[in-house]
């Protein structure tokens, strides 16, 4: 994994935390892959108008993220303590791109990649956001 993705996983799994969002989904990683710039390159490529993806992701986080209540914070040690989860699908989404990767001769799962494998997830509101600008 390339260490700028590494960077973004990190950021989303930050991300999801300041908001205390239980999970990890595919629309965090996808808002966080938008501060990516070989990101951006490649969705601005294909006409797709960033901000509004990274606008309609964060709106649609802030109505249907479930968030972390009190009692499990505490379970957990407290929000310090505390790193929310990976969602399958994230980690579906990767291993395909680990697979991607090694079929495709490389050595190295990028941004591209993980924006490839992130189709395979059809039911998921990332890739209906990506869909409605025309990806």
């Amino acid at each position: 994994m390339s260490r700028e993705l590494e960077r973004r996983l990190a950021e989303a799994t930050e991300e999801a935390k300041r908001l205390k969002h239980e999970f990890v989904s595919l629309e965090h990683l996808l808002m966080t892959l938008c501060r990516s710039p070989k990101l951006v390159e490649i969705l601005e490529g294909c006409s797709v108008n960033v901000q509004k993806l990274k606008k309609d992701l964060q709106d649609f986080l802030k109505k249907n993220a479930p968030i972390i209540s009190e009692e499990q914070l505490e379970s957990y040690g407290g929000f310090d303590s505390w790193t929310p989860e990976f969602t399958l699908a994230c980690h579906r989404l990767i291993q395909r791109a680990a697979l991607q990767m090694k079929s495709s001769g490389k050595n190295q799962i990028n941004e591209g990649t993980l924006l490839v494998a992130l189709f395979y997830e059809t039911d998921s509101p990332a890739v209906f956001t990506l869909a409605a600008q025309g990806l």
